[in-house]
């Protein structure tokens, strides 16, 4: 994760704030997991994005918006 916006790749503008706000949780909740494949990964990202409750994505959206 962390080499997502290293060597000038960061995204420009409001794709700042939303990428802030996702990749902040999904970094801080992956810390620890580790993973033996790739199926135990995609589930654990399914249950992630899918336990989010809607106020999340809503305050992720309103961030590109101000």
């Amino acid at each position: 994760m962390a080499g997502l916006c290293e060597g000038g790749n960061e995204p420009p503008g409001s794709l700042k704030a939303i990428n802030f706000h996702l990749f902040r949780y999904l970094f801080n909740n992956l810390q620890g997991n580790p993973f033996d494949n790739k199926d135990a990964l995609q589930t654990w990202l399914d249950d992630f994005f899918n336990f989010k409750p809607a106020d999340f994505f809503r305050r992720g959206i309103e961030k590109l918006l101000h």
